[in-house]
């Protein structure tokens, strides 16, 4: 089975559990959920993208 968004062991979910959540959470003073993470984390995940590949 192949690595997608959806691995929890991917890069994706890493980068976003410790390095984006943090940062919403401190920005928006609460708890940041899954659907949060994924609304306000895309942008973030493209622009890695963009610039390590």
């Amino acid at each position: 089975m192949g690595k997608g968004a959806n691995d929890k062991q991917s890069g994706f979910w890493m980068f976003m559990e410790h390095f984006i959540r943090p940062k919403l959470q401190r920005e928006l003073g609460r708890r940041v959920g899954p659907l949060d993470l994924m609304h306000f984390g895309m942008p973030h995940w493209t622009v890695c993208l963009y610039f390590y590949h």
